[in-house]
């Protein structure tokens, strides 16, 4: 299932990124470490992170691509760099819009 990552800013969406869920569930199934912020998005349903958890997703995201590579590493690291630009606005949100 493919999840959209939206990037709102000023009511606004500004950026994003799609993937296919079932790649990261992969990759975290593959991960020596528990991701709990990235176990917590559903490709069934939508949610919103919490501006002041939006750094700690991105350092998931990144510790994720850099532990499993291949596909799911470029998405993972637009997804961190998503989380970033969120954080660094107060009026920015970061959205996961599954099926």
């Amino acid at each position: 299932m493919p999840v959209r990552v939206e990037l709102w800013q000023g009511g606004v969406v500004v950026d994003g990124v799609e993937q296919w869920w079932d790649r990261v569930e992969a990759a975290l199934d593959q991960a020596q470490e528990h991701f709990a912020l990235l176990d917590s998005i559903s490709p069934y349903g939508h949610l919103s992170i919490p501006h002041e958890r939006l750094l700690d997703l991105a350092d998931e995201c990144r510790r994720l691509a850099a532990s499993v590579g291949g596909a799911v590493e470029p998405r993972l690291l637009k997804i961190a760099e998503l989380c970033g630009r969120a954080a660094a606005a107060n009026d920015a949100e970061l959205r996961f819009e599954g099926d």
